[in-house]
């Protein structure tokens, strides 16, 4: 997939288009005119958090974290489908933060990094470590086809209406035993219940961060115990209210979500069109630094 600052640059037979509705370089309609028909995705994007499109860029010039989650919002609220936001790797963890604190969970959204000097990756934890959060599609390299292009790689999911399919599976933790003894839990995105298995019988004290505490009572007979984990948290602590009788095992439980097949079309004001592979490389017009962030004064997004 590519994008550039001027739709005349771009070669033709891309899997995806992307362009500004906004900025120094409003290129979507124009894009629309040469490529609508062709097959390909057609991504719009916002530089400014005023305008609607697909996809936010927030970087120095254009739109801030800050602003990132009153566009979701209202882009949530006039029909979209999963808004995308990019920003820097080295930005991520803020950009979710502020969006988790305005009660904007990650199903809803798609993020969209840009990290060079790395390779070709996605980035997250698993990949360049810069982010704590497993991203969409990631900006990676400058020079695609050994030209002034970006490139990036995204999920054969990025264009779906729905969220994909989590596979992530969580392997069983065994608490801490004894009386008192405190076991700190990580809570990973996406998690919607605590799932809490004793060997025999066990009373546990459990503590969300920012909650009050909650005293569980288990026991082999009764079986496995879940809690719901609460909006926006990720961290709790599990305390041993009594010795109790054998091992306590702990398993976050994700959602398991259906990952919609094929292609689909956007809902809002830009066009985008059915056909071709899923799977894709993005490229655009932008510049950034190999600590994945933008830098200013360049070329493409990195100047407004």
């Amino acid at each position: 997939m590519y994008d550039a600052i001027h739709v005349s640059a771009l070669p033709g037979g891309a899997d995806a288009y992307a362009g500004y509705v906004d900025g120094k370089w409003p290129t979507f309609a124009a894009l629309k005119r040469r490529f609508q028909g062709s097959g390909a995705h057609l991504l719009s994007i916002a530089v400014f958090a005023s305008g609607n499109a697909n996809c936010l860029d927030i970087e120095k010039g254009d739109a801030t974290i800050a602003q990132a989650p009153g566009w979701v919002k209202r882009q949530l609220a006039a029909g979209a489908r999963r808004p995308c936001l990019y920003t820097s790797a080295g930005n991520m963890d803020a950009l979710v933060k502020a969006l988790n604190t305005a009660g904007i969970t990650r199903t809803e959204i798609r993020l969209w990094s840009a990290h060079y000097g790395q390779g070709k990756h996605i980035c997250g934890p698993h990949t360049c470590g810069q982010t704590r959060h497993s991203c969409d599609g990631t900006q990676w390299t400058d020079s695609a086809l050994g030209r002034s292009l970006d490139e990036s790689v995204l999920l054969s999911s990025f264009f779906s209406l729905s969220a994909p399919a989590n596979h992530l599976r969580e392997e069983s933790v065994l608490l801490k035993t004894g009386a008192g003894a405190v076991t700190p839990v990580a809570i990973p995105q996406g998690a919607t219940h605590l799932r809490l298995l004793a060997q025999d019988t066990a009373t546990l004290g459990l503590h969300f961060h920012g909650h009050a505490a909650t005293t569980v009572d288990l026991s082999w007979a009764a079986g496995s115990h879940r809690v719901t984990v609460p909006s926006g948290i990720f961290a709790a602590l599990v305390q041993g209210v009594d010795a109790g009788h054998g091992d306590v095992a702990l398993v976050c439980e994700l959602a398991a979500r259906a990952a919609s097949g094929g292609r689909h079309a956007e809902p809002g004001p830009p066009v985008i069109l059915p056909g071709g592979p899923a799977a894709c490389a993005f490229r655009s017009g932008r510049t950034c630094s190999g600590s994945g962030r933008p830098v200013p004064g360049r070329r493409g997004r990195c100047r407004r």
